[in-house]
C-alpha cells in the first residue's frame, strides 16, 4: 500500500500534489542476512490510497469515505512505467489505468489484479 494526501501535518501554503514513490528496491533476505543484488518491486499488487480531505476541520483519516483507492498489479506498473521512481496521481490514473474502487471493494479489486497481473479491469485507451 502506498498513501498520499492533499493535506499535510505541517503548515501549507497550497495543497500537496498527490505523489507516490514507486521505486524499485533491494529486498532483505532475513534467512541469509543479506540484501538482494537486484532491485525489484516486491509487491504483487499495489493499492494507492489518496486521502481526499482538503478541509482540516472536517478531515478524518478514519472515515474511509474520505479516501480514494486505486489498484493495479506490479507487473502492470512495470509494463507501463519501467523503472520510474515516483508518479503523481493524475499520471498514475492516465498512464497505468488503475482500477478505482471504494474501500468495501478493495479485496475483490486486489483479487482481480492478482489473477490478471498485467491488466486491471480498465480497458486500454484507443490508439490515435
Amino acid at each position: 500500500m502506498k498513501s498520499t494526501a492533499y493535506l499535510q501535518s505541517w503548515q501549507q501554503v497550497d495543497f500537496s500534489a498527490p505523489t507516490f514513490s514507486i521505486r524499485e528496491a533491494r529486498g532483505w533476505n532475513a534467512a541469509e542476512n543479506t540484501w538482494a543484488v537486484e532491485r525489484t518491486r516486491a509487491a504483487d499488487v499495489y493499492v494507492f490510497c489518496v486521502f481526499l480531505a482538503r478541509d482540516r476541520c472536517t478531515a478524518n483519516p478514519l472515515d474511509t469515505r474520505q479516501w480514494e483507492f486505486h489498484v493495479t498489479s506490479s507487473a502492470r506498473l512495470t509494463e507501463m512505467l519501467g523503472a520510474q521512481r515516483s508518479i503523481q496521481l493524475s499520471s498514475l490514473i492516465a498512464r497505468v489505468q488503475t482500477e478505482k474502487v471504494a474501500f468495501e471493494d478493495l479485496a475483490q479489486a486486489v483479487d482481480r489484479a492478482v489473477t490478471s497481473p498485467s491488466r486491471t479491469s480498465m480497458p486500454d485507451p484507443p490508439t490515435p
